[in-house]
């Protein structure tokens, strides 16, 4: 036994370090970074600003960019600036001493603000530095553009940036000014990269603009690396995102605890609520066999609002027709609450670019999610020879949409699992911690999928099998987490809080995605493990653990 557990805890460190080596090649692709500032040096870029201009802020911002370059021949710059027509003010360079810093910051300090905002003309010079000019085969492209107000020709500056993105240029755009007056939407929706920070930013105020080219400075390569960024969700800082899951945290537990005190009359609601539900069916005149099917559902979605425990069927099934309507409307309510949060809400949702390449993913993600959360506990039951059934809970529908709509941080799950009657409580423990350690491995999964390149599934998935995971160990009835607290105090208070802190975590995005890999190889190390003592010694590694450390 011991022999057998001790190779899978080898084959789980060869696989942590050789995914650890391939994510090290991958963060190395990009060494290299030629970047060009297209600067607004028209008539409106000499507005007094705070005591200043707002040309003399832009400046002393780019002389910070530029004094934050390293001189080891890795960054190459150049400066074009636009007003009646492009001027190249400094040509891509090699940067690599102080001395070819001062010689840019000195260019840009010569310039003056006279002329109108003929934008296309800039990123056109721009575009044709990077590439094909002087630019470095293989280096990443990216070009930051600076701009107080309309371009005299929207649609050619529009269509410049697209050709520019074509070509593999990451386009940042940095507006000046106040919001929805003086151009702000172009720059955010046509032709920077992406209408979110850091790859469209909007400056009201002087003090924030040299911030935000700090923060360039400090992000280049994060930048360029991801050439087909604008794509997915932005993690928040670490406050802000401990005070969103926290929000999303009381919400729900909130809601949880007030449903379960008031199963009856929901239960009476929702029974009325069926009622009318069921007359309007049978005034579509639907086959028979599908207003049957769906009566049946609701009596279901009735009885799973108070009932913690079912009778099994007479006829032994693997998955019935009710779960798999569950399934069904699960995915369809994940999918529309997760396609919400990797757009970024409103207004994103509707973006075409978004439609394209987040649709598809979070999909594909929600599938999967569901999936794995329908069969790693009631499968995984009937696989042992007891009863359960994944079925449709309203109280957890009603958080998932609050939470998820409103703070962006889904915490609740659209379904649950019943028990057959008669299952002993520390079998089902025994199952709830099962299902956890699925979910565990599983998030590894989407943690490999987000090293490897695929961003919104990997995001996506990781966030909803945690959330699922964190919301179900929720120690109130008919949660699972209050059968596992019953049997093992201990045991639920490892999983409860390991579940909400990898959210959090995979939330914020504050750690590597290989702690996720780790953690979910080492669940599944357990789970075999489980599985095949279970099966050839009949022990089971899972009820000595927790019930070893029940109090």
């Amino acid at each position: 036994m011991m022999k057998t557990i001790y190779k899978y805890f080898i084959i789980t460190l060869l696989l942590f370090f050789i995914t650890y080596s391939l994510q090290c090649q991958a963060m190395a692709k990009i060494q290299y970074i030629d970047v060009v500032l297209v600067l607004d040096v028209s008539g409106s870029m000499g507005k007094p600003w705070n005591g200043e201009t707002r040309l003399d802020i832009l400046k002393a911002s780019v002389k910070m960019f530029i004094e934050q370059q390293p001189v080891d021949g890795s960054i190459y710059m150049g400066v074009v600036s636009f007003s009646d027509h492009a001027t190249t003010i400094f040509q891509l360079s090699c940067i690599g001493n102080e001395g070819v810093k001062t010689s840019i910051i000195n260019s840009v300090y010569g310039l003056k603000a006279e002329g109108k905002t003929y934008m296309d003309d800039g990123i056109r010079a721009g575009h044709s530095m990077l590439i094909p000019g002087s630019g470095r085969k293989g280096a990443g492209k990216v070009m930051i553009i600076v701009s107080d107000g309309i371009p005299e020709n929207e649609e050619a500056a529009a269509q410049a940036a697209n050709d520019a993105k074509k070509d593999g240029i990451v386009v940042v755009g940095v507006f000046i000014g106040n919001l929805s007056q003086t151009g702000d939407e172009l720059l955010r929706d046509r032709i920077a990269q992406h209408p979110k920070y850091p790859y469209f930013i909007s400056i009201t105020n002087p003090e924030d603009l040299p911030k935000a080219f700090k923060y360039l400075a400090e992000q280049l390569y994060a930048i360029a690396e991801e050439k087909e960024v604008g794509v997915g969700r932005e993690p928040p800082p670490i406050g802000e995102g401990a005070k969103i899951v926290g929000a999303s945290a009381v919400v729900s537990f909130s809601l949880v605890t007030v449903s379960a005190i008031l199963s009856n009359q929901i239960a009476f609601l929702f029974n009325a609520l069926s009622s009318r539900i069921l007359s309007f069916l049978r005034s579509l005149n639907l086959p028979d066999w599908l207003q049957n099917i769906l009566q049946q559902y609701l009596e279901e979605v009735i009885k799973s609002i108070r009932e913690e425990e079912v009778p099994p069927p007479t006829k032994w099934q693997f998955i019935t027709i009710q779960e798999l309507i569950t399934i069904a409307f699960s995915m369809s309510l994940l999918f529309f609450v997760y396609y919400w949060v990797e757009c970024g809400g409103f207004p994103y949702i509707f973006y075409l670019k978004n439609i394209f390449k987040i649709l598809v993913p979070v999909a594909v993600t929600v599938f999967a999610v569901t999936v794995t959360d329908a069969l790693s506990e009631a499968l995984l039951t009937k696989f042992f020879g007891w009863w359960a059934e994944y079925s449709i809970w309203p109280q957890g529908i009603l958080s998932l949409i609050i939470t998820g709509f409103l703070f962006s941080s889904p915490f609740a799950s659209p379904s649950r699992v019943l028990y057959g009657v008669g299952v002993p409580s520390k079998e089902k423990a025994r199952f709830v911690f099962a299902k956890f350690l699925c979910q565990l491995f599983a998030a590894s999964i989407f943690a490999l999928l987000y090293i490897f390149g695929f961003p919104v599934i990997g995001d996506a998935g990781l966030l909803a099998i945690l959330m699922i995971a964190t919301f179900s160990l929720i120690p109130v009835s008919p949660l699972a987490g209050k059968t596992l607290l019953k049997k093992s105090k201990i045991g639920w208070l490892i999983a409860f809080s390991l579940a909400f802190l990898l959210y959090f975590l995979a939330f914020t995005r504050i750690v590597p995605m290989l702690i996720f890999v780790a953690l979910g190889f080492l669940a599944a190390l357990t789970l075999i493990s489980e599985i095949v003592l279970s099966a050839v010694f009949k022990f089971s590694l899972l009820r000595t653990l927790l019930f070893g450390m029940s109090s």
